[in-house]
């Protein structure tokens, strides 16, 4: 305390003046803190201080010096010592806010300017991505509002939609999660027109979900302040000011209007997701799915999150108890970092939460607000560029980067102002953090980083040949050889699977009998031809007929031939197999392969194309994985790979690069077709493709786990050249402004 003092001793030049606080500005206690809220009349503006603050701006009267007002204020206060700089401090913060009257003569340049809050160019680089155009201020009265609120915000119904929109929510999330690939199609079926719609409901939906902020005021008897146009993202939409909130005394009721818009967006969610199940495809169907999403995921991710300034931050402020609270948070980190510069301490008194506790919570919404703005850019660059609205995207990135460019601006110069502060930050720290700058632009261009890529594939054996069911047939012997395990077939032309269909059959024997009848009367014909002219003239129709009959039962006959599956060489045959659990060991499954045929098998029904198995010379074993295109022009036989089968996650197969091809699929391997990491669409064949080309790659496995069977799946890891960060930014962008122009 006494370097405090010794400091104060240089008294500033501002100790000495005498400032008034005006004498129209309303303190209100803010209920359940120890805060206080400032309202001026005139800008209609609030603003949050502190116990100690209040007592200071109580005794700004105008007769006493600031010098004499910080005395005062230190002999009342007993857990604290304030010092010149936070009285300083907190003068420049009542002139910020316009809350002071100077004396006469007094120069305003002796304190910051205080920033015009109502200044629309302003607010457009404070959140370029939210513009607020006030239009109107509605009463609480009308009728038909009060009638509304009341039937919306009863127990009744507020128990009826949470348990409705349960159930509704299981069953659409169960649906989208059973046939991915078909929900992908019928969005990639939205085109023109239809994007017009999805966007209408949008604004929609955002302007009901404000009505709900109203509708909560007119039930609680809040005034709302304003309702004004919103353009977020430069999509118009509504917007509720229930700033007026914090003076209801209980937290629940605070809370309650915050989550007003969510409560009101839970009932176009229950209606959207009653659509989608009750369709079946449609534009109908897609507009429900998408309303049930964007009001129950979207409003999760943006309304409903407190790391955002949205109804999830003012839920989250009124529950704890901490007024304001990313401003008091960004204050916290702030001076927390100042303090680490050699600056003063933050007063862990003028906040209401531990100061810590912001500074994580500052840190948080900061990197959160990062990444969404990423989203939100990548989202608009792949969905204005390619339908030629380049110059809005541009339009929305060039505001975003004012924004930013403002803001960066700001805090250098308050951080450059800290050098001339009663208490100084240490020239040693700020260079040695400023050091850190072009340190970590070298690093970002020269540090190379491990570049690791991971795709899917499945296990097949090397140069094996799939054998399919040629036909809907019987099982009628299985060749022990085939099915024994180390057991393989010494020569070719060896039967390794029989099959039946008797059906089949009946057709060859009435084949066999039509083609016998007009033989018959053929030979019939051509003795009697000599005695009747008649008959003779359909002898060339009898031979026709004939050769058809002839051509039907060697087609049959070729059809019966192949249900006997013979083996094209010396070798050996797989059948498909299948894991299964054949105990435990130390709490996790043990997993053997078991062939799907077997002697017990003999009388099952096979469809025709069903995979029976696979022949193979050898029992080598490899794995074909889909890869992109920045993949394969990154690989050669020399890459490392590491190989993982579905079939036991536990254990790394090591393997090599055998063969990949320059030629991207022709269509989607069907082994693949259900893996959620590949997105996919049919084509007007009804044939699986991908969204993107892919590219085969052939791996070999060195030490393949005998629980590794053939048709399994597998993830393979790649290690790809190492890339230094500006080298994957550089690439990333390159990457998307060649599928953006492929778009076009």
């Amino acid at each position: 305390m006494s370097a405090s003092k010794a400091h104060d001793a240089q008294s500033p030049s501002l100790g000495s003046l005498k400032i008034r606080l005006r004498h129209d500005i309303h303190w209100i206690a803010y209920p359940n803190t120890n805060r206080w809220v400032a309202l001026d009349p005139i800008a209609n503006a609030f603003y949050y201080f502190s116990q100690l603050e209040y007592q200071a701006a109580l005794l700004l009267d105008g007769s006493r010096s600031v010098g004499q007002v910080l005395e005062t204020v230190r002999n009342r206060t007993l857990n604290s010592y304030p010092t010149s700089a936070w009285i300083e401090s907190f003068i420049h913060k009542l002139h910020r806010s316009e809350l002071i009257e100077y004396p006469t003569g007094f120069k305003t340049n002796q304190l910051p300017t205080p920033r015009n809050r109502n200044s629309f160019f302003s607010s457009l680089l404070a959140n370029p991505l939210s513009i607020r155009i006030p239009l109107l201020r509605p009463s609480i009265d009308y009728a038909w509002a009060q009638w509304i609120a009341k039937l919306l915000f009863s127990p009744y119904a507020i128990t009826a939609i949470l348990i409705g929109l349960l159930i509704v929510s299981y069953s659409v999330a169960s649906r989208l999660l059973s046939r991915p690939n078909e929900i992908l199609y019928d969005v990639g079926k939205i085109q023109g027109d239809r994007w017009l719609v999805l966007a209408a409901l949008l604004v929609a939906i955002k302007s009901l979900h404000e009505l709900g902020h109203y509708l909560a005021c007119v039930y609680l008897k809040v005034r709302c302040a304003e309702i004004g146009a919103l353009f977020l993202c430069f999509t118009p939409c509504l917007y509720c000011d229930t700033t007026e909130s914090w003076k209801l005394p209980s937290r629940a009721h605070r809370a309650g209007i915050a989550a007003a818009g969510i409560y009101l967006e839970c009932w176009i969610a229950l209606a959207g997701g009653l659509v989608f199940l009750n369709t079946q495809s449609g534009l109908a169907h897609v507009l429900g799915g998408g309303l049930w999403l964007m009001c129950t995921v979207g409003t999760l991710l943006l309304n409903a999150n407190p790391f955002f300034r949205y109804d999830g931050y003012f839920i989250l402020s009124d529950l704890i108890g901490a007024p304001n609270l990313g401003a008091q948070s960004s204050q916290a980190l702030w001076k927390s970092f100042i303090a680490w510069l050699g600056g003063p301490r933050a007063n862990p008194q003028d906040f209401d939460l531990p100061i810590g506790l912001l500074s994580v919570f500052a840190i948080l919404s900061m990197i959160y607000r990062w990444v969404v703005l990423g989203s939100i850019a990548f989202f608009l660059w792949h969905f204005l560029v390619p339908s030629g609205l380049g110059l809005y995207f541009l339009a929305i990135a060039g505001a975003t980067c004012l924004g930013i460019l403002r803001t960066a601006s700001s805090q250098t110069y308050g951080l450059v102002a800290q050098l001339a502060a009663p208490e100084p930050i240490s020239r040693w720290r700020l260079a040695a953090c400023l050091g850190l700058i072009p340190i970590l632009i070298l690093a970002i261009f020269w540090i190379p980083l491990p570049n690791r890529s991971v795709h899917r594939g499945y296990i097949e054996l090397h140069h094996s040949i799939p054998i399919y069911a040629p036909e809907d047939c019987t099982l009628t012997s299985i060749n022990p050889m085939a099915i024994e395990p180390q057991k393989s077939i010494d020569r070719a032309g060896q039967v390794l699977v029989e099959l039946d269909e008797p059906a089949l059959r009946f057709e060859q024997l009435a084949s066999m009998q039509d083609y016998t009848e007009i033989l018959t009367r053929l030979e019939l014909y051509r003795q009697a031809q000599g005695a009747d002219e008649t008959l003779a003239a359909e002898i060339p129709t009898l031979e026709k007929l004939s050769d058809q009959a002839l051509s039907k039962v060697r087609w049959i006959e070729q059809r019966l031939e192949k249900l006997k599956i013979l083996s094209p060489s010396s070798g050996q045959f797989l059948s498909k197999s299948g894991w299964s659990i054949s105990g435990y060991e130390r709490g996790e499954p043990k997993r053997h392969w078991q062939a799907s045929l077997s002697e017990s098998d003999q009388g099952k029904r096979v469809q025709r194309g069903e995979l029976l198995g696979w022949f193979a010379s050898s029992d080598q074993k490899e794995a074909a994985v889909l890869v992109p295109a920045e993949t394969i022009r990154s690989i050669d036989t020399n890459t490392p790979v590491l190989l993982v089968a579905d079939a036991n996650p536990g254990r790394s197969i090591r393997a090599k690069i055998a063969s990949y091809s320059n030629d991207p699929v022709p269509f989607f391997p069907s082994q693949l077709a259900g893996d959620a990491m590949f997105v996919l669409e049919r084509d007007e064949r009804g044939l699986w493709q991908s969204e993107t080309p892919l590219y085969r790659v052939r791996i070999e496995l060195i030490d393949a786990d005998p629980s590794v069977a053939p048709g399994g799946l597998c993830s393979a890891r790649f290690d790809l050249p190492r890339l230094t960060l500006a080298q994957r930014i550089y690439r990333f962008f390159a990457t998307q402004f060649q599928l953006a122009n492929d778009a076009r």
